[in-house]
């Protein structure tokens, strides 16, 4: 952006186009669970995918060809809207059901990890893990940052949800009850990742992993509980392509400037890391630039040039 001119504010907004992937994940098949014995607490955890959601992040620049400027002066403005990348959703629920005596959850972890063929090996993506204060994780979670974790508890008889950051750690499941929350899992994915999943002969699985442990346990019987799920069939549904994009810049007076897919083609379809450019003469140095895509997300921030 140029150098900044008390005669040329210009105020921006955008809606952020998105594309939403929804489908039901593969019935449960497997639940993880170990007998408690000698008074050992035992859970059987298993978790659901309900929905993917792939929903692109935008960018936009306003700049201006002139630093200064006076009244009847033309200054040409430039906008310039990137798909920085795309927010990776996914939405279910975790179920821990308690088969034996009280038990506490002392620690959880939740992680996206995929296969990769070059390396033939299963390679952490992003995660994120909680544990109560003095408690030391049996199993240590394979990547802790990158991931977003929001739970909310269902209410039930017997059940007392933690009250942490995760609303998991510290939450108390009564005899022979069951515990279970709806969870959201947010993950950003650069272009360059983006595109990694999205590529058949580079990834051939991509999983949502849990695990849970519990207190009173002894260390013997170790900490079994984790349950996977592979979504690959529904992140592949899309591609996080921004579509029919339009972009207003509206001057202070006069007509404003409306791109669209029909006026520039290249608003039609915004690929994860595409860049498209539009500009606009205007004989005022204040312009209202107003962007707009295919579903609506708003943001707004001011841009001085």
């Amino acid at each position: 952006m140029g150098r900044r001119s008390p005669r040329a504010i210009c105020f921006v907004a955008f809606v952020v186009a998105s594309l939403v992937l929804g489908s039901t994940a593969a019935p449960v098949a497997r639940v993880a669970s170990a007998a408690g014995g000698g008074g050992s607490a035992s859970i059987n955890l298993s978790k659901t995918i309900g929905a993917v959601a792939v929903t692109p992040t935008l960018g936009l620049g306003l700049t201006v060809d002139k630093p200064a400027a006076i009244p009847g002066d033309t200054l040409t403005y430039t906008a310039t809207l990137t798909n920085t990348g795309a927010n990776l959703k996914l939405t279910g629920t975790f179920v821990a059901q308690n088969s034996s005596n009280p038990a506490t959850v002392a620690a959880d972890y939740d992680y996206v990890e995929y296969f990769s063929i070059q390396a033939n090996a299963w390679v952490p993506l992003a995660g994120a893990a909680a544990n109560q204060a003095g408690y030391t994780p049996v199993e240590t979670p394979p990547v802790t940052t990158g991931l977003s974790l929001a739970a909310t508890g269902r209410p039930t008889a017997g059940v007392t949800y933690g009250t942490g950051a995760d609303h998991i750690v510290g939450t108390a499941i009564g005899g022979s009850k069951t515990a279970t929350w709806d969870y959201t899992a947010t993950i950003f994915l650069s272009p360059t990742q983006l595109a990694l999943l999205l590529d058949p002969a580079k990834v051939s699985k991509i999983r949502n992993v849990v695990h849970f442990e519990v207190t009173p346990r002894a260390l013997s019987v170790g900490q079994p509980f984790t349950f996977k799920v592979d979504f690959i069939t529904q992140l592949r549904a899309g591609n996080g392509t921004v579509t029919n994009a339009t972009i207003t810049i509206t001057p202070t007076s006069g007509a404003a400037a409306v791109f669209t897919k029909t006026t520039t083609p290249t608003l039609a379809s915004i690929p994860s890391g595409g860049v498209r450019t539009v500009q606009s003469g205007y004989l005022r140095s204040y312009a209202l630039l107003l962007v707009t895509g295919f579903a609506a997300l708003g943001v707004y921030f001011l841009v001085q040039s």
